[in-house]
């Protein structure tokens, strides 16, 4: 492929997601020295003031939550900002990100274009009609789609595969060597645990707080912002051994993992999104050799439950917390157990640089058969 291959990521928000972010610059990465061009299109739903930025096409217009007819419509003003878009850009790759946005690319790309369905979440809402509604029109959009790129291993299962490329691709840390944890030894002192990331689903870490508050044998660090941070932090007031550490940079997170025993990566499994998720605490946990909390009944819990490899739990139930916390404070060994697992686990881990060569291989064969038709 001698020509330039321009390339159009579609993303729902901005700033966009970071793994899309991560995406773009392996693909650069890849094409430098064979001609790329790699555009953006983000649509800014919040009015932030933002500087100009090259190769980034900002739909600008205020999107709040709650109200559907105005959602909608907004929705359809963005669909024409990005066929404009298309329009000059004129890419031969798309890549959508969320099943929103392959719908409206679905619609808008022709048929010498390539179009990628970044599936980074499976449609969810609690509702199961609109639920199946929501599977139904990415039925639909997949009739239009030429690769998809799974988030996770576990979505793979729910698609009919068959019908075009595929490939996985989990958002693993970019590293160039495995983690060698410098310090194996399960210390007899006090139980670090650890959340790290956007607080968020407030009842699960209020039942984490209720399970701990003022053990004086567990320590527990949130690090991290978010929407229900000043909540927590109200509702952990008088726990001398519960503490808030605030926003942190990416670059943080390897002194957090050295400093904590267990971190806490346990979401609703009540979410059909989260039975099949992947999280990217996983990842991160076997690269620092420190074990997580998962959730029970999620495909995740169950990889963990087989190999060993972590721990699972109800995320509903304190006393189910307290008892599986309070066990491995009295149990050191068994910590020390699991890490020994995860090691030997981590070499059977595809990196990111080895799925992502899966990814580009498969996007090369489909630009080949569109240069030869």
């Amino acid at each position: 492929m001698e020509q330039t291959v321009r390339f159009l990521v579609i993303d729902s928000a901005y700033p966009i997601n970071t793994r899309n972010t991560k995406i773009a610059n392996s693909i650069c990465e890849y094409y430098s020295g064979k001609g790329i061009q790699m555009s953006f299109c983000a649509w800014n739903r919040e009015n932030k003031d933002i500087s100009a930025l090259p190769n980034y096409n900002i739909y600008k217009k205020n999107s709040p939550g709650g109200q559907l007819l105005k959602k909608l419509f907004n929705l359809f003003g963005y669909f024409f900002y990005l066929k404009k878009c298309n329009i000059e850009i004129k890419p031969h790759v798309i890549i959508a990100s969320h099943w929103d946005m392959l719908l409206l690319s679905s619609i808008f790309k022709n048929k010498s274009q390539i179009l990628v369905y970044e599936n980074l979440d499976i449609p969810s809402v609690p509702s199961k009609v609109l639920l199946a509604i929501l599977k139904g029109v990415e039925r639909l959009t997949l009739r239009n789609t030429d690769m998809i790129v799974f988030a996770s291993r576990f979505y793979e299962s729910l698609y009919k595969c068959e019908k075009y490329s595929h490939v996985v691709l989990e958002n693993k840390p970019v590293f160039t060597a495995f983690h060698i944890d410098k310090n194996m030894e399960c210390e007899s002192g006090k139980l670090n645990i650890s959340y790290i990331g956007g607080v968020r689903y407030l009842e699960i870490l209020k039942n984490l707080v209720s399970a701990v508050r003022d053990n004086p044998n567990i320590n527990l660090y949130f690090h991290g912002e978010g929407h229900d941070l000043k909540a927590l932090k109200k509702y952990s007031e008088g726990s001398e051994n519960i503490y808030f550490t605030g926003r942190y940079e990416y670059d943080e997170i390897e002194r957090f993992y050295q400093n904590s025993d267990i971190v806490w990566a346990a979401y609703p499994n009540k979410d059909y999104n989260v039975k099949y998720a992947i999280s990217n605490k996983f990842h991160e946990s076997l690269y620092y050799t420190v074990p997580c909390v998962f959730s029970e009944k999620t495909c995740l819990g169950d990889l963990v439950t087989k190999r060993e490899i972590g721990f699972v739990v109800n995320p509903y139930s304190v006393e189910e917390i307290r008892e599986l916390l309070e066990g491995i404070v009295v149990n050191r060994k068994n910590l020390l157990s699991v890490k020994n697992r995860m090691k030997n686990y981590a070499i059977e881990e595809k990196d990111w640089e080895s799925q992502f060569k899966d990814f580009i291989n498969e996007l090369e064969k489909l630009i080949d058969k569109n240069n030869n038709v």
